[in-house]
């Protein structure tokens, strides 16, 4: 059997393979096929990196981020500065934290107005939209929110709790009735003066408009978005039911009507029953016509020039400018006939902003005409 020279200079015999032998060598030609493989893919990970492509840096090619904070007592660096007097409420965990008070808000149950109102935020503007009297904005809607959140996370109130803070009012008794424990209201009242102080700093210009009840607008408007009732959610056929019983009943008595409905507050009763009840089957749902849009002008003018001469025969002096919010529109509602009034509303409103577009874009117009005339 002729001989073959090994590695070590020495010559090996030729022989037949054994089986186990053969295994191992056909394998070899497979592994070393593989390898190849291996580096052709590590060849296309890279083969994207063109000779144009910037040169990484140290930090392995990754773009520079906004730094961020790890302490969660300072905020992240943002393009808005929080005013120092209203910061945004850090998001510390507390026994009483948003996240076990929205529990059954996750699994289906309507949340109530408190819960939306604390979960509603809004970007400030700059400068802050905040106004001495009338209508709150939507930057004092915020400010007030953020004070609100500061308090219950000082204090660790719960979501009930904040409400019953909230809600309450000092208890009033004639000389006949019989008072109650005098150091538990003391301590109440106590609480209460703390907190409307604490959230009167987020609007000082607003803290001294009080009506004639005692009651400031940031108490009433705080009032009515912090409660305990249904803060969103359809009506059912149930629910209007029982309420179109209730008014029935209880002509405008809305209080009392909330307290039989359970989980509704007071002015939505109120809303649900003048804005879409009273009307049963004569409020149309429709495209608005031609006629009714001309019924509608003729209407909100004949209320005006009705009021203008209402305060004439008063001795007032007339208003400046009649705004929706100085318009009878349940008499529009009533000379329109077929519409509600907040249907009324809306659509009036969306006819003003549709002549001052047709304005502006006129008025562009005319100023074009001019350059090319001038240009000419």
């Amino acid at each position: 059997m002729p001989a073959v020279a090994a590695e070590g200079g020495e010559e090996e015999e030729r022989r037949p393979r054994s089986p186990e032998e053969h295994v191992q060598r056909d394998d070899e030609p497979e592994v070393a096929q593989q390898a190849p493989k291996r580096r052709k893919r590590k060849r296309n990970k890279d083969a994207h990196v063109s000779d144009d492509s910037p040169p990484k840096d140290k930090s392995g090619g990754k773009q520079k981020r906004r730094r961020r904070s790890n302490n969660p007592a300072q905020p992240e660096e943002e393009e808005e500065r929080v005013d120092e007097r209203v910061p945004e409420p850090t998001q510390t965990s507390s026994a009483h934290d948003d996240d076990n008070d929205d529990a059954s808000c996750r699994k289906g149950r309507a949340m109530t107005g408190a819960e939306a109102e604390l979960q509603h935020r809004h970007k400030l503007h700059r400068p802050y939209d905040v106004r001495p009297s009338g209508e709150f904005s939507d930057d004092e809607r915020e400010l007030i929110r953020r004070k609100i959140r500061q308090y219950q996370q000082a204090h660790g109130l719960s979501v009930a709790d904040l409400v019953a803070l909230i809600q309450f009012t000092k208890p009033y008794r004639s000389s006949t009735q019989q008072q109650g424990n005098p150091q538990v209201e003391a301590r109440q009242i106590a609480m209460s003066t703390r907190f409307w102080a604490h959230v009167y700093d987020a609007l000082p210009e607003r803290k001294n408009n009080k009506a004639m009840s005692g009651t400031t607008g940031i108490q009433r408007f705080v009032r009515r978005k912090y409660h305990s009732f249904k803060g969103s959610g359809g009506w059912t056929e149930e629910e209007d039911e029982l309420l179109a019983q209730l008014q029935e009943a209880h002509p405008n008595s809305w209080k009392l009507i909330s307290q039989t409905m359970g989980d509704r507050d007071p002015t939505a009763c109120r809303d649900r029953w003048r804005n879409y009840l009273q009307y049963g089957e004569r409020r149309a749902t429709h495209t608005w016509s031609e006629e009714e849009m001309d019924m509608l002008e003729s209407a909100v003018e004949t209320v005006i020039s009705i009021a203008k001469q209402e305060r004439a025969d008063a001795g007032q002096e007339p208003l400046p400018e009649y705004t929706s919010r100085h318009i009878n529109w349940k008499a529009v509602a009533q000379r329109v006939g077929s519409r509600s009034r907040l249907q009324c509303l809306m659509k009036w409103k969306s006819l003003q902003e549709q002549r001052e577009r047709e304005a502006m874009f006129s008025g562009d117009k005319k100023r074009k005409r001019k350059r090319k005339q001038s240009r000419a």
